[in-house]
């Protein structure tokens, strides 16, 4: 059926009444109105479109459809269309060669799938080589495989001769020699050093090499033997002299020997007495490179002055001597209870002022102040901590005078007495930056006679715990701390540490 165009007049609805409203009136009907109209002109552009890119009814019969099918035995492809037709392409396979061979001649053989030959003569285009020897190459030809050769050349024995080889082959071949020669020369000559040295050696030993006058009494054996009759003879002399005894002894100074237990003075052989008198060309003047004899000094001993070593050699100084009275030190203020003149920058007083933010040392001459650091640990006892750091956010727990240790706020260990748990509410803390205006207030609770294991406090309505302290103070319960905290409406349970006959106290700190 052909198309045709429809033409589609609108309506112009009206209310029966501009006052009267219902769910059908004219702006519902006319939109409509105005839809069906739209919708009639679109179906010529819609129709226009299909016409122009329709598919021609020609052109589908050509179409290919279903699979080709194949034959393998003949090697064509038939392709099938829609109007029933066929189309083949035969690709000749029965064609394709499926053996080939080559004689010696160089002509190629080919034989396809249905029995037919084809050949091709291509000895032409593959070169002859001959290979011949030479006089000094013998070139071999061995068979590898059905149709590959091994060619070799190998070099004929005798056959290289001067002209074969580089033009300075020969000369460094001569320089070579002549090294070797030189070589061996230089050995010779260390062979010949070296015997000479080993009979030097067994001249130095025990002689008879012949090399050196007076070896045969120069030499070590010799020597040995020498010592041997020394040490030989030197027996005999202290044999002849252990049996001989003595029978007097005198001094160099005495003409008669004495017998039994004889003392020799100095008299006795000549030297010196311990007391006596003398004069300086009888037994030598003392001086600072030679001993001898002095006399006591009669010299008073000198004043202050200019330092000296002095010239008197003749004498020495009596051990009771007395020297002047030191009146001046050299830059004083004339006395010596005035300063020295390197002490003049003590003068000024100086400021020693220790900076505990510091570690550095400082250095003190007296001419500036100083402020010097600190370094170590100051502990308790001396007014410090005991410690270098701190983690942020806990508490500090006092130990005596040892160390402080640190603790988190909500830890529930406690000690060996005092209120040391401190138990937190963790939402209270959650809540506070919540809160604009906090008021807190604390409830105390105190137990007597018997203390158990949980005590329940109330609390005005609206309060949260914050903070619970719990503290032994009689009986067995001394070491009391609260090990947990809950809270249910106005009610405060606090868990302790401790149970038994007693008294404890246990403060609340809350907050609204």
């Amino acid at each position: 059926m052909e198309y045709q165009r429809y033409l589609y007049r609108k309506t112009n609805w009206c209310n029966k009444s501009e006052n009267l409203t219902t769910p059908i009136g004219k702006q519902r009907l006319n939109h409509i109105e105005d839809g069906i109209y739209n919708i009639a002109e679109n179906l010529d552009v819609v129709y226009n479109e299909l016409s122009t890119g329709k598919f021609d009814a020609d052109e589908a019969r050509k179409v290919i459809v279903g699979m080709p099918t194949w034959d393998s035995n003949t090697g064509i492809l038939a392709f099938r269309f829609y109007d029933g037709t066929t189309f083949q392409v035969d690709f000749n396979i029965e064609k394709i060669p499926v053996s080939f061979s080559m004689d010696s001649a160089g002509v190629i053989t080919m034989t396809t799938s249905d029995g037919t030959k084809w050949t091709a003569d291509i000895g032409d285009a593959i070169p002859s080589y001959t290979f011949v020897d030479s006089d000094t190459i013998a070139m071999s030809d061995v068979k590898n495989g059905e149709y590959a050769h091994v060619i070799s050349a190998q070099i004929k024995k005798g056959s290289i001769k001067g002209e074969h080889l580089q033009p300075d082959y020969l000369a460094d071949v001569t320089t070579q020699a002549n090294s070797a020669k030189a070589s061996a020369k230089t050995a010779g000559d260390y062979a010949d050093a070296a015997e000479y040295d080993a009979k030097l050696a067994q001249s130095y030993a025990v002689g008879g090499s012949g090399i050196r006058e007076g070896e045969a009494s120069d030499n070590a054996k010799y020597y040995k033997e020498k010592a041997e009759e020394a040490a030989g003879e030197a027996g005999e002399y202290l044999a002849d002299i252990q049996s001989v005894q003595v029978t007097g002894v005198k001094g160099s100074a005495e003409t008669n020997y004495r017998k039994g237990n004889v003392e020799l003075t100095a008299g006795n052989v000549g030297a010196a007495p311990i007391s006596h008198a003398s004069t300086e060309t009888t037994y030598g003047v003392s001086s600072d490179k030679n001993y001898g004899h002095a006399m006591a000094s009669s010299t008073p001993p000198m004043a202050n002055g200019a330092v000296s070593i002095g010239s008197e050699t003749a004498k020495f100084a009596r051990g009771d001597h007395v020297h002047p009275l030191q009146m001046s030190v050299k830059g004083s203020s004339g006395s010596c209870t005035g300063n020295a003149e390197t002490a003049t920058k003590l003068k000024t007083s100086r400021t020693v002022r220790t900076d505990l933010a510091s570690t550095s040392t400082a250095s003190f001459n007296g001419t500036a102040d100083i402020t010097p650091g600190v370094a170590g640990t100051l502990p308790v006892a001396n007014g410090g901590t005991g410690k270098t750091t701190f983690t942020s956010g806990r508490a500090l727990i006092g130990n005596g005078n040892g160390s402080i240790s640190e603790r988190a706020i909500d830890d529930k260990s406690g000690g060996t007495s005092g209120s040391r748990g401190l138990i937190t509410s963790g939402a209270v803390f959650a809540g506070l930056a919540n809160k604009a205006n906090k008021n807190f207030k604390t409830y105390r609770h105190l137990i007597t006679g018997s203390v158990g294991s949980t005590v329940n406090i109330g609390i005005d309505a609206g309060y949260d715990v914050m903070l619970a302290i719990a503290q032994g103070i009689g009986g067995n319960v001394t070491s009391l701390y609260a090990t947990d905290v809950t809270q249910s409406g106005t009610t405060v349970t606090v868990k302790l540490s401790n149970s038994g006959t007693g008294a404890a106290a246990i403060t609340l700190l809350c907050i609204k």
